[in-house]
């Protein structure tokens, strides 16, 4: 099942729960231009994140780290996802 296969199903009540990383699921929510769908918060669970880079590209992982967690300071500041 897709993402949006899931999303359909709770928009049009056959199922009352779907549980979906929020980012990508908040993406098809807006393409399918659905509003009666809902997050629920907090979020059921909090999954860390690891990067990984070719060794040629080992220069890039100080400011790709950098970047990644200016993203992702407001989602710890808030404690949402």
């Amino acid at each position: 099942m897709t993402l949006e296969q899931a999303l359909q199903y709770v928009a049009k009540g056959r199922v009352d729960v779907a549980v979906l990383p929020k980012a990508e699921a908040e993406y098809v929510l807006q393409q399918m231009k659905v509003r009666q769908v809902q997050a629920v918060q907090p979020a059921l669970e909090l999954l860390p994140m690891y990067h990984y880079i070719h060794q040629k590209h080992q220069a890039l992982v100080g400011p790709l780290t950098a970047q990644l967690e200016k993203l992702i300071a407001p989602v710890q500041a808030t404690g949402h996802q």
